[in-house]
């Protein structure tokens, strides 16, 4: 059974997290927008690598800007549901921390936003 309580530590929660999530899909948003499909396409079709072209062809701006408008769906979703103090309220928590991990490279990623107290395959630590 997961604890909770494991995700509403008090850390700088939600806003600041949730300002870096939305910062970071801007800046995807911005990307994603300064070409087309068909340049981002041509473009790829350039590359050398066979993998990398497979890669890059997952990522299309238009994929790009349905994940991005997605996630901020999620996040508003999820901006409903945090502050509640129902200890079976967890999901949010977590849910913010893992929009953040991909993130972790960045900056501005602090490591206390880490996910954690459960897996990559969702079972409790």
């Amino acid at each position: 059974m997961i604890d909770p309580y494991l995700f509403r530590e008090e850390l700088v929660f939600p806003e600041e997290l949730g300002a870096f999530i939305l910062a970071r899909l801007d800046e995807r948003q911005a990307a994603a927008e300064k070409t087309t499909d068909e340049e981002y396409e041509l473009n790829v079709g350039r590359s050398t690598s066979y993998h990398s072209v497979d890669h890059a062809e997952l990522h299309t701006p238009s994929w790009v800007l349905r994940d991005v408008s997605s996630k901020r769906r999620l996040l508003a979703a999820i901006r409903g549901q945090i502050g509640d103090d129902d200890p079976n309220t967890w999901l949010p928590w977590a849910a913010l921390r893992l929009l953040a991990a991909p993130f972790a490279g960045h900056d501005d990623y602090r490591p206390e936003w880490a996910p954690t107290g459960i897996d990559e395959e969702g079972s409790p630590e």
